[in-house]
């Protein structure tokens, strides 16, 4: 009975482990990463298809990865041999279709940290490579495609440091302190009668983020102090999102939204039920 008991335990113990660790540690702590690649490739071909929002009547449904690259991110910070993992989120890129993506992962290995970038083209052209000639022969699909693999010591640093950036050269400076603001607050109906909107405060992971009704998140990284943050959330996106927090009184709020090219929107708030005071 004593065997049978022990040996359990030993299943038990070891389904767990492989469900932690996805990848193959035993490589990345000798430098290989060609495993890790296939795992990463397995992710991406998961995730590859994105979200679907509605974004106005003059462009319809369009698709965002945002969520799909911190599903891959998350994934990738629960294994025992990742130290971190970051993507370039916060950098400006070209508006040419196919669009791309780069992963930085920093790994464990018995020498040391290593960083390895996984790079990632949002879309499918529908193009064939026969020799050099690129007919279009197949439908575009709008999804993730991996590309390639290669070292990049020092890249997630990088990417923090242009997101950190980015926050900083916002015009707002003020402050506001997430414990104040944590639950769901409605918007003030307008004279018209407009639709209400409803938008919620939470922690996301170790991240403060404000999240709207249509579930798109707006993160609030820039610590001014140990309990307050800065005014500012960015949603990863390019054109660039972002929103001005600011408190007006222990109920009421005033959110202003901001695009790349799009007139501000500013909408009031109160506090709703399920808000903490």
């Amino acid at each position: 009975m004593k065997h049978v008991i022990i040996f359990l335990l030993s299943v038990i113990f070891i389904q767990h482990s492989l469900a932690q660790n996805e990848i193959n540690c035993n490589s990345i702590y000798k430098g290989n990463f060609k495993k890790t690649e296939k795992a990463i490739k397995k992710q991406i071909r998961k995730y590859r298809n994105g979200t679907s929002y509605f974004n106005g009547e003059g462009s319809g449904n369009q698709i965002t990865f945002q969520y799909s690259y911190d599903s891959i991110i998350n994934w990738l910070k629960r294994q025992d041999c990742v130290a971190d993992a970051f993507y370039d989120k916060c950098m400006m890129k070209s508006a040419i279709y196919p669009g791309s993506t780069t992963i930085g992962v920093r790994f464990i290995t018995t020498n040391g940290a290593a960083e390895q970038c996984f790079h990632i083209r949002e879309g499918k052209t529908g193009q064939l490579d026969i020799f050099g000639w690129r007919p279009k022969m197949l439908q575009a699909k709008n999804v993730l495609v991996y590309k390639s693999m290669n070292s990049c010591p020092g890249f997630i640093d990088g990417q923090k440091f242009y997101c950190s950036q980015y926050v900083v050269q916002q015009q707002y400076k003020d402050s506001i302190i997430p414990q104040a603001l944590l639950g769901i607050w409605e918007s003030v109906k307008s004279a018209d009668g407009g639709p209400t909107d409803k938008i919620e405060f939470r922690f996301l992971h170790s991240d403060f983020v404000l999240v709207s009704r249509d579930g798109f998140a707006y993160y609030f990284s820039s610590f001014i102090s140990g309990e307050a943050v800065s005014a500012v959330g960015v949603m990863t996106n390019w054109p660039p999102y972002d929103c001005y927090v600011k408190q007006l009184e222990q109920d009421k709020i005033k959110v202003e939204y901001k695009s790349f090219g799009v007139e501000p929107v500013t909408i009031m708030y109160q506090r709703g039920q399920g808000s903490e005071k």
